[in-house]
């Protein structure tokens, strides 16, 4: 089994486990895909959902004809060298956040199992000081104490227990896209 390259409480990171090419042309064809500025963070307003903390870019691709083999297949290769559990899907998402477009703290819990999230970091080109950090906060507030500031590093993975509170920080710097890749899971 690969080891993570950092690990929190309920949170396993791996760097260097998906080859830049594949980084590369991901981020160009991402570039094309129908965004919207429709992702909605904490979502629960009556009866839609359709209220929530803040709106941030985002397309879907859970949908079968959407979600391509080469999503499929990076999945499969997450679960097989590093999650090693069974699963099912419940969203395919990926985001997308521009200059100062901060994400409010949210958790990703939908139902009421074990529910998980991984996420991989699709930009294949990223400087520190554009900034796009994943937190993780001691509470859903805001203005809680981070505990893990998770610096954004092309192809990283990140798999954390959906019900901790968490936020992607936008780019520091105007002309750049912050993606995710996000699926999250449900154990079974």
């Amino acid at each position: 089994m690969t080891q993570p390259s950092l690990s929190f409480p309920g949170i396993s990171v791996w760097d260097d486990l998906i080859d830049d090419d594949f980084l590369l042309r991901k981020d160009k064809e991402s570039n094309f895909y129908s965004w919207n500025l429709s992702n909605i963070a904490n979502k629960d307003s009556f009866p839609n959902s359709q209220k929530g903390s803040h709106l941030f870019w985002g397309t879907i691709l859970n949908k079968e004809k959407d979600l391509e083999k080469d999503y499929k297949d990076l999945l499969q290769f997450c679960v097989n060298r590093l999650i090693k559990k069974n699963f099912k899907v419940t969203e395919v998402v990926m985001n997308g956040q521009s200059y100062g477009q901060n994400g409010t703290c949210h958790t990703d819990v939908k139902g009421g199992g074990e529910e998980k999230t991984l996420m991989i970091f699709l930009n294949n080109r990223w400087q520190k000081e554009w900034g796009g950090e994943f937190q993780i906060l001691e509470n859903k507030s805001n203005d809680s104490k981070v505990l893990y500031n998770i610096e954004f590093v092309p192809g990283r993975i990140v798999y954390f227990d959906a019900s901790l509170p968490h936020r992607g920080l936008g780019p520091k710097v105007t002309n750049v896209f912050r993606k995710s890749l996000i699926y999250r899971l449900e154990m079974v």
